[in-house]
């Protein structure tokens, strides 16, 4: 496993950077990647670029912040 990136916030709204959407899309594409599921990377590569492409922006996405909570080791706290 990779290292986590770290997860930025916007500070007024809460939601996650575009940048930290994309690093932590592409962390996944990797590692599911590596466990042989070239779709869902491929769907994750996808949704990095897009962000990686606007120079700013806010995210509020539950499942992308589901999926964080359970790579950092927080699968029960909830999506913000």
């Amino acid at each position: 496993m990779g290292k986590l990136p770290d997860v930025e916030r916007d500070a007024l709204s809460g939601g996650l950077t575009y940048e930290t959407a994309s690093r932590w899309l592409m962390f996944m594409a990797e590692e599911v990647d590596f466990e042989g599921d070239a779709a869902l990377a491929d769907s994750y590569r996808q949704r990095a670029m897009a962000y990686m492409r606007m120079p700013k922006g806010i995210l509020h996405d539950k499942n992308l912040e589901s999926e964080i909570n359970k790579w950092r080791g927080n699968p029960n706290e909830e999506a913000n």
